[in-house]
């Protein structure tokens, strides 16, 4: 990573703000809370990078995307105003104002609307109708509620068709096979959510394939990191009932649970052993603090969050994973596989025929943008696991700087 310029001593950015602004030449990634300054920090880069010495960009070669039209909007006002007032120090700069000549067509908008231009632009790769339009909710909904009708009424007239009635018989009820035909959709839109939705659906199915044990594994790690967490909470209230003003009536029951959490953590690498201790889980009550005992309020209160987050999170494990042994979640898993494999089957061909449709009527929703601009961005020997650029994705790498 570049070395970073030195902060001036009059900006108002902290040092991790600072650094998403003027970090050069690699991905960077920035998380931070709602009305943190994110957009503030955004915006700042753009404006160092337009007003770079050493390498200024023009505006028309930055990509930005955000999730609303409101937002883009704002942020092509907010560069613009940064511009102008750049523009009111340095009024002989010829770059600056060629940025504000610049700024109306610079690439600054929705990720979806940066999707439509570039299908706009090479539909007839893909085969689509350059006419195509957006697929608004009512139609859509339509048009679901058609094709899974079609598709249900396909599957109820095979008299063998023993695995779907078994499927129907799970996730329906005695007056409609209205919650089977909902998990479908939210089965397929999840899988939308997803670069390679059928990839992501035969993960799916492979889970319950019990040759197969690496969910095992990674379900075992995650337990694992998450009672290591609830340790720390319980490390952190028993410090605070060690402080001037701390709740020791509270000590008694955080070092119970605490000693508890300990063992299960030291059992942890063997599930059997843990299935064992999670049965004998229990946690006393906390005792009755006094108003006559000298205690600070917002430590007490805070230690019985701490506490209480640790339990819950216990509870939720115990419920969730060691309610029943693990040989019987297993042979539900053998049980199941089937029935999953024959949910997947039906969302993988809602998938393909809720496509024609849309072929067809020349329509596309929200998702589909977002892959059919994947589609136009990978080459054909492209695969999940070894992504090639098209000759389209290297001419907008040439296109855009950043």
């Amino acid at each position: 990573m570049n070395q970073l310029p030195p902060k001036p001593k009059d900006a108002l950015w902290t040092d991790e703000q600072w650094q998403a602004i003027m970090t050069r030449n690699t991905n960077t990634l920035v998380s931070a809370a709602a009305g943190s300054g994110k957009t503030a920090v955004l915006v700042e880069r753009i404006i160092q990078r337009l007003l770079s010495e050493d390498d200024p960009v023009d505006v028309d070669r930055l990509l930005v995307v955000t999730f609303t039209n409101a937002a883009a909007a704002e942020m092509r006002k907010r560069i613009g105003d940064a511009l102008e007032k750049a523009l009111a120090k340095q009024p002989d700069n010829l770059h600056l104002r060629r940025q504000l000549s610049l700024l109306n067509r610079a690439s600054i908008s929705t990720l979806h609307s940066f999707c439509i231009d570039v299908l706009r632009t090479h539909y007839y790769k893909l085969g689509l109708d350059p006419g195509f339009r957006i697929l608004d909710d009512t139609e859509a909904a339509l048009m679901r509620e058609e094709i899974l009708e079609e598709l249900f009424e396909e599957e109820y007239s095979d008299p063998n068709n023993e695995t779907f009635f078994k499927l129907v018989d799970i996730y329906s009820n005695d007056r409609s096979d209205e919650p089977l035909r909902s998990i479908v959709e939210k089965l397929y839109d999840f899988s939308r959510s997803h670069p390679w939705p059928n990839e992501w659906l035969d993960f799916v199915v492979s889970q319950y394939q019990v040759q197969d044990n690496s969910w095992i594994i990674h379900l075992h790690d995650l337990i694992k990191h998450e009672l290591r967490n609830n340790l720390a909470l319980l490390e952190q209230a028993k410090q605070m009932i060690e402080l001037p003003g701390g709740p020791k009536a509270y000590s008694e029951a955080v070092e119970h649970d605490k000693a508890q959490l300990e063992r299960l953590v030291s059992l942890a690498d063997d599930w059997d052993s843990l299935y064992t201790a999670f049965q004998t889980l229990e946690f006393p009550r906390l005792k009755t603090i006094s108003k006559k005992d000298d205690v600070s309020e917002p430590l007490k209160e805070s230690v019985k969050s701490l506490r209480n987050k640790a339990k819950d999170s216990l509870e939720t494990l115990q419920e969730n994973y060691f309610s029943r042994p693990l040989n019987e979640y297993i042979d539900d898993m053998i049980q199941f596989a089937p029935v999953i494999q024959k949910l997947v089957e039906l969302v993988k061909t809602f998938a393909e025929k809720f496509s024609d449709v849309k072929r067809e009527k020349a329509v596309c929703d929200f998702a589909d943008l977002e892959h059919y601009c994947l589609d136009l961005l990978q080459a054909e020997t492209s695969a999940p696991d070894r992504l090639i650029p098209s000759e389209i994705a290297l001419d907008y790498k040439a296109k855009y700087r950043e």
